[in-house]
């Protein structure tokens, strides 16, 4: 009877450092979902914000491209009713302006594609980052596992340890009377 009192009142102190440990590990994994969701968060926040960024800047290069086309309609128009030199004039500005037109769309184009990179590198850098989580995330499981082991493994020592010592007691026990039973009978 005594022993099972023992064995009881050790499963329930097993039962309650398991359910602490267990407590514990729920509290670390909410507490690296919550992390993990945050930085997804603050990621697309992040390509959100170049995407956005990008956009403005491409907007605002088609509106100057447009109103120098526009310009340079004008002048074009200027340019064919004027003479002699001032239609060479025309031309000749009409030309740089194209040129600047050209330059402008080329450098739209380098925006775009610098907002791209942007895009691109930000999107990666999200990824490596949840990967790095989801490789701690594992690393953490595998360590709980470990000391999970550890402390079953530890449980099991003490309660074999307890029943060694239970024994001998109970040999002793036993020993002791039969020699109080012998001394007793002489």
């Amino acid at each position: 009877m005594a022993g099972r009192v023992v064995e009881t009142e050790m499963d329930r102190e097993k039962v309650y450092a398991i359910e602490g440990e267990n407590r514990q590990l729920r509290d670390t994994i909410a507490t690296l979902r919550d992390r993990l969701e945050q930085e997804k968060f603050n990621s697309e926040q992040a390509v959100q914000k170049a995407m956005a960024e990008g956009a403005k800047e491409v907007a605002q290069l088609k509106d100057t491209a447009q109103a120098l086309r526009d310009q340079l309609e004008h002048l074009r128009l200027e340019g064919e009713q004027a003479v002699g030199s001032a239609v060479s004039e025309g031309n000749k500005e009409a030309a740089q302006l194209k040129d600047t037109a050209q330059a402008l769309r080329d450098e739209l184009e380098k925006v775009r594609f610098d907002a791209d990179q942007r895009v691109q590198q930000a999107v990666v850098e999200a990824r490596a980052e949840a990967d790095e989580l989801t490789k701690t995330i594992s690393a953490l499981r595998e360590q709980m596992e470990l000391e999970r082991a550890d402390a079953d493994a530890k449980i099991q020592r003490m309660a074999r340890e307890q029943r060694d010592e239970l024994k001998q007691l109970q040999d002793t026990i036993a020993g002791l009377r039969d020699q109080l039973e012998g001394n007793g009978g002489s």
